[in-house]
């Protein structure tokens, strides 16, 4: 196996083991300070790993312990981006 098809390999597995973006589904556990429970680890994520958007910082609807939300993870898992309130 010559150099460049090893190179090629680990760049491809690496390409292939990154998670760049994918969705989660988590428990808001407490709102002060806003704690969400990622749903599939259990682990809390603080508030400094969350990015909310317009729909759920609404102050008309505000988000409450209990709430199922769905998040966008980025950057392998380090933050993330709610999206939306779950509605069942």
């Amino acid at each position: 196996m010559e150099l460049t098809d090893v190179i090629q390999q680990i760049v491809k597995n690496s390409i292939s083991n990154m998670s760049l973006t994918d969705y989660a589904t988590g428990i808001v556990t407490s709102t002060n300070p806003l704690k969400i429970t990622k749903e599939s680890t259990m682990l809390p994520l603080p508030r400094s790993a969350l990015i909310l958007t317009e729909t759920v910082t609404n102050s008309e609807n505000p988000l409450t312990v209990g709430d199922k939300v769905v998040m966008l993870s980025v950057m392998n898992g380090q933050n993330f981006i709610v999206l939306s309130r779950v509605v069942l």
